[in-house]
This record gives structure tokens, C-alpha cells and sequence, in this order.
């Protein structure tokens, strides 16, 4: 924590926040994967298996060793620094002008440049070729000096521009940049769709207002066993009686006495589970129970090849 946050600030807790998920759980689970295969790889080589003893405090120190070399050999204590970086100048996320349609979310770039000819050639693509010859500019060192000065200049063009179109012209001239992509942009991003990321899963005949929803695929790919959504979730009781049959060993005639007695049911009692239907975007808009809305969303979804419009609501979807 004393290395994340700002300088003028105090530390930062790293991880999802509120879900109490630092980001040790996940380095943890990657030690323990690895730790796990090499286990296994042993034991086909002795027959022997072993104890694994996993710490979360270890595999975080695990994951910052420049800065505990950076203090065991320099005596030097890097502390917080923000999103900037110790070799690179400009290093920050810039803010854009929104994206066109209803959805005015703010909008970000990130920008990183590790060298002069990058610096250049940023400055030339912002309409301002001689910041690369300004002293205060003009070298990696100076610009890690200036840097405030640096990012004003630089969040002064981006605010004029949208974020995708920076990261096309700045990539194609060799700088490093990336839109900074919402929940919703993910749907649309053509790297992804190329890769086959999403699927389209239809919802059961028995509930057709829910239609054809986008889903995730796993995030790797296997040539014998690609995976791939074979079957749907289940239904409210769908495989009760399966499992009381073929597991527990009851019959026909039990499960329809607990039916009878509603212990187990088939549809969910009145009340209890509400069946998904369209929702009035204008109402709950106006209620201010969602923040804004797409009306073309599922149109736009459905053209990039995502879910078709399988009888829903032709308003589209809200975001909350």
C-alpha cells in the first residue's frame, strides 16, 4: 500500500474495493496454480505427491521486487507516484471529449512514451512539433521534471478530440496509446469480436422475453477441447426430480407427494421470483433508478454481430 496512490496523498488500499479482493488473491492463485502443476509434474515422475504451503503476505512482496531492490541496494525509497512511471515521460491517462450518441460518459486516453523520437512524433500528431525542442521537453529527464506542465498541454488537445480516434492516429505514427474502453465498449471492440470472444446464447422457449443475450467465452483457447456453451442455466426446479430420483432414490410417486405437499415445485409460489420483462426506459429514467440510456444499443449490438433482437424491447437496453 505505501507504493500505491498519489504523492500528495495517503496510501491506497490496491484491489476491487468494496468486494474485500486484494490484489494478493489473485497473485496467491497464481502461485498456487503454478505450484500445483509443478506438484502434479513431480508426481508423475515419483509417484511421490507433496504439501504445498502458500502465503498471501509472500506472493504480494513477490510482485514489487523492483522497489525492495530499488531500497536493499540504493537506499532509495521509490514511494507513490500515480499512474507515472520512473522511465517513461508523458505516462497518464488524459481526458476526451465524450463519445458521439446519448451515452456522454466521460472519456480517457492513456498515453505512455519511453523515448525522444516518441515524444516527437506525439508532438508533431498534437500540432505542436516544436514541444521537442523546448528544454523543458526535450528529454526523458526533463520531461519526468515538467511533467505537470506536460500533461496540462497534453490534456488540453485530447479534450478536444474522441479517444478512439488518438489511439488510431498515435499508434499508427508509433506512440503508445489506448482508449480507455467502459463495460460497454467492450461489446464493440473488433479485436475481441475477431478473436470469437462473445457468443450469443438464446434464452429457454419457456421464456421468450428474455431473448438472445451476448456472453463471454473463456478467456483462452484449446485446439482438442475448445469450450463453448453447450446448454442453458436451468430453469426454477428443472432437474429437481432427477436429482431426488437418481441420486436419493425416491420414485415417481414420492416426488409428486412433495409436490403435492409443496415441498418442491415446478414454477416458484406467486410473489416470490419475478419473471423478467421489458422495462419502461422513460419511467425509470425519469425515477432516476438508471442514470442514462442507449435506445440504439441492442440495434448497434445486434449489427456488430452480437445478440440479435429476439422479441426485445425495441427501446434497447438501460446502463445503470
Amino acid at each position: 500500500m505505501h507504493l500505491t496512490g498519489y504523492p500528495d496523498g495517503p496510501p491506497v488500499r490496491a484491489g476491487a474495493g468494496g468486494l474485500g479482493v486484494a490484489f494478493t488473491d489473485a497473485a496467491g492463485a497464481f502461485f498456487g496454480t503454478y505450484s500445483i502443476l509443478a506438484a502434479l509434474e513431480y508426481r508423475e515422475r515419483t509417484g511421490m505427491g507433496q504439501w504445498l504451503d502458500l502465503s498471501h503476505y509472500e506472493a504480494g512482496a513477490a510482485t514489487i521486487p523492483e522497489a525492495l531492490l530499488d531500497f536493499s541496494l540504493n537506499r532509495y525509497d521509490q514511494g507513490r507516484r500515480a499512474n507515472r512511471h520512473p522511465w517513461r515521460a508523458p505516462q497518464g491517462c488524459y481526458p476526451c471529449a465524450g463519445r458521439d450518441g446519448p451515452m456522454q460518459d466521460d472519456a480517457w486516453v492513456a498515453i505512455s512514451v519511453a523515448s525522444d523520437a516518441g515524444f516527437r512524433a506525439l508532438a508533431e500528431q498534437m500540432g505542436m512539433p516544436a514541444l521537442s525542442h523546448d528544454e523543458r521537453f526535450a528529454t526523458m529527464t526533463a520531461r519526468r521534471r515538467h511533467h505537470d506542465a506536460l500533461d496540462e498541454l497534453i490534456s488540453s488537445w485530447t479534450m478536444q478530440r474522441l479517444a478512439v480516434s488518438i489511439e488510431r492516429d498515435l499508434q499508427a505514427h508509433g506512440v503508445e496509446a489506448v482508449a480507455v474502453a467502459t463495460p460497454r465498449d467492450v461489446w464493440f471492440d473488433p479485436q475481441l469480436r475477431h478473436r470469437g470472444f462473445f457468443e450469443t446464447v438464446l434464452a429457454p422457449a419457456s421464456a421468450p422475453e428474455i431473448g438472445s443475450r451476448p456472453h463471454l467465452r473463456p478467456g483462452w483457447r484449446m485446439s482438442s477441447t475448445p469450450a463453448a456453451t453447450r446448454r442453458l442455466a436451468p430453469l426454477f426446479g428443472e432437474h429437481t426430480r432427477e436429482v431426488l430420483i437418481s441420486c436419493l432414490g425416491l420414485n415417481e410417486a414420492a416426488c409428486d407427494t412433495l409436490e403435492a405437499e409443496g415441498v418442491i415445485a415446478r414454477e416458484p409460489a406467486p410473489g416470490i421470483i419475478a419473471r423478467p420483462g421489458p422495462m419502461d426506459l422513460p419511467v425509470l429514467l425519469r425515477s432516476q433508478r438508471l442514470r442514462e440510456a442507449d435506445p440504439d444499443y441492442r440495434r448497434k449490438l445486434a449489427e456488430a454481430g452480437g445478440a440479435a433482437n429476439h422479441g426485445e424491447p425495441a427501446t434497447g437496453d438501460a446502463v445503470l
